[in-house]
C-alpha cells in the first residue's frame, strides 16, 4: 500500500518515520494548507493540466525565507526555491507513478489546528 499525506503539515511523514513505515516522500510532504481545495488545486493543475505551480519565495523571519506554492494558502518553510524546484518535480513524477501504479492508496490528512474546518475537508470526499 502506497500512503500519500495531503496536508495540512510535515508532521504526518514524520509520524510514519516513527512507525518505521518505508515511505518515500510526496508531493505534499513539508507542505502547511489549511484547505484541501488548495491541495486539489495544485493536482489538477499538475495532472490534469500538466502544469506548474507558481512558486515564490517570502520572508518567514528576517534569517529565514519560506516559498508559497500556487498562492498563500501552501506554503513550506523547509527548502529554498532553487531546492524546491528540482524537489517539487522529482515528488510530482513520483506522486504520478503512484497514482498509476496497481498498488493500494492511502491518502492521509493530519489536522492540528482549531481554525480547521471540518466542512472544508469533506470536500475531499466523492459525492454520495
Amino acid at each position: 500500500m502506497i500512503i500519500i499525506p495531503i496536508g495540512s503539515h510535515c508532521g504526518i511523514l514524520n509520524l510514519l518515520r516513527q512507525i518505521n513505515s518505508n515511505q518515500v516522500t510526496h508531493l505534499f510532504d513539508f507542505i502547511e494548507t489549511l484547505h484541501i481545495n488548495d491541495i486539489t488545486h495544485i493536482i489538477n493543475k499538475c495532472i490534469v493540466n500538466n502544469d506548474n505551480p507558481k512558486i515564490e519565495v517570502f520572508n518567514r523571519s528576517p534569517s529565514q525565507n519560506g516559498i508559497y506554492i500556487e498562492n498563500k494558502n501552501i506554503f513550506t518553510w523547509h527548502y529554498n526555491k532553487l531546492q524546491y524546484n528540482e524537489t517539487f518535480n522529482r515528488r510530482k513524477n513520483r506522486f504520478m507513478d503512484s497514482i498509476n501504479s496497481n498498488e493500494k492508496i492511502l491518502f492521509i490528512r493530519l489536522l492540528r489546528s482549531k481554525n480547521f474546518s471540518k466542512n472544508n475537508d469533506d470536500k475531499l470526499l466523492p459525492p454520495p
